[in-house]
């Protein structure tokens, strides 16, 4: 099974769960009977719920495949190299719980709608590109230490001046 196929189906098993069980965990507020019926940031807050727990799937699957990658890149010091693989987990991890307790502490919804999409979403999709990074750097340190005798790839070089 090829690795992007293990990490989508790991990530797509997580998630899938994630959206109703943080519903189920951290409620919105009750809507008002006669309010007119379902305000209007609500598909806004369930396309970030999706995607919180797209991220917090991802973040299980960097925790599940990544640590064999953490191992393999030398590039770093071993304490370092650890913090940079937490540090992306929790950049992924993170907000599907902090989202819920954003979601169920009464907040203005249009506010929370506004807060999400300015920094949580940009902060998951960062987060999805430092994994994806790193997990190319891993991948060409790995390539790199199977072939001691060859120059390191470009982008694992000293810059040049």
């Amino acid at each position: 099974m090829k690795p992007w196929f293990k990490i989508l189906l790991v990530t797509l098993l997580v998630a899938i769960p994630a959206v109703p069980l943080g519903q189920a965990l951290w409620p919105a507020p009750a809507i008002t009977p006669g309010s007119g019926g379902m305000p209007a940031y609500v598909p806004f807050l369930i396309f970030i719920s999706i995607a919180e727990a797209l991220s917090f799937g991802l973040g299980v699957a960097f925790l599940v495949f990544g640590l064999p990658l953490i191992r393999r890149v030398r590039v770093w010091s071993p304490a370092l190299s650890a913090a940079v693989f937490v540090s992306i987990a929790w950049f992924l991890l993170s907000w599907w719980p902090h989202d819920g307790f954003h979601r169920s502490l009464g907040v203005s919804m249009w506010s929370l709608v506004a807060v999400e999409y300015t920094f949580h979403l940009t902060l998951m999709v960062a987060g999805g590109i430092l994994a994806l990074a790193f997990a190319r750097l891993a991948q060409q340190a790995a390539g790199a230490a199977r072939a001691p005798h060859a120059a390191a790839p470009a982008s694992l070089a000293a810059p040049q001046r």
